[in-house]
């Protein structure tokens, strides 16, 4: 009888699956945003041209993720804390 018991029990365990909720992630996308992909930069030592101040230059990659653009630029910029990292929303000069 404990055999049987035993059995019924674990056909039952067997048997059961486990429902899976799946939550509804739609996110909202920005079309006017290029969302950036990967970011390089390099640090140049102040000159004369620049006034002896550091400058910073990126090279950007982008993609949009409502047309599947990618996008690349290269700008400079006064500190890197200016710079897009990345998965930032970055909206492309041109």
């Amino acid at each position: 009888m404990n055999k049987l018991i035993t059995a019924v029990l674990l056909i039952g365990l067997i048997g059961c699956k486990k429902e899976e909720i799946k939550q509804n992630t739609t996110t909202k996308v920005d079309c006017q945003c290029d969302r950036v992909t990967d970011v390089k930069i390099f640090t140049t030592v102040g000159g004369e041209s620049n006034n002896y101040q550091n400058t910073v230059f990126a090279m950007i990659w982008t993609v949009n993720d409502c047309s599947n653009q990618t996008k690349y630029t290269k700008r400079d910029f006064y500190s890197t804390y200016l710079v897009p990292k990345v998965g930032d929303c970055y909206k492309m000069p041109y």
